[in-house]
């Protein structure tokens, strides 16, 4: 009866500890780069049938800047003549990556069409692709 009851008390604190167990209980997560600094000056105009868009280096991205990947260029386009939806989301797609060269203001220039309202966003890329957060927002209308 003895070894029956250091049994039962044996399983009852093994459950215990395989329940609560120590640490935090997540699926592994490989290192990540630091954070990369948002672009916060984003500008826009519409030249002809032309987007211009145009930017700086963020001040943070200091004498790193080379190790950076460069910047993606996001765009949303609705149609003028589509109905009005203010809780629609926006969907960006990518429509180009400028890399750093060393010189800013960075450029992005795209031919558009008539009709059609345009926004623009800008990331950065890190060295292995990591994105920062997104720049504010351009809106171009033709």
């Amino acid at each position: 009866m003895f070894n029956f009851h250091k049994l039962i008390i044996l399983m009852l604190l093994a459950a215990v500890v395989g329940f609560y167990g120590c640490g935090k209980k997540a699926p592994p997560v490989a290192p990540q780069e630091k954070p990369i600094p948002a672009v916060d000056d984003l500008q826009g105009h519409r030249e002809g049938h032309r987007a211009v868009l145009a930017w700086h280096l963020p001040a943070e991205w200091g004498q790193q800047a080379v190790e950076h990947g460069g910047f993606r260029v996001y765009r949303h386009r609705r149609s003028l003549h589509a109905e009005a939806c203010p809780a629609c989301p926006l969907v960006f797609e990518p429509v180009g990556t400028i890399p750093f060269a060393g010189t800013t203001p960075l450029k992005f220039v795209e031919t558009i069409e008539p009709g059609y309202r345009y926004i623009y966003k800008v990331v950065g890329l890190g060295p292995t692709a990591v994105e920062s957060g997104s720049s504010n927002l351009v809106e171009i209308v033709y």
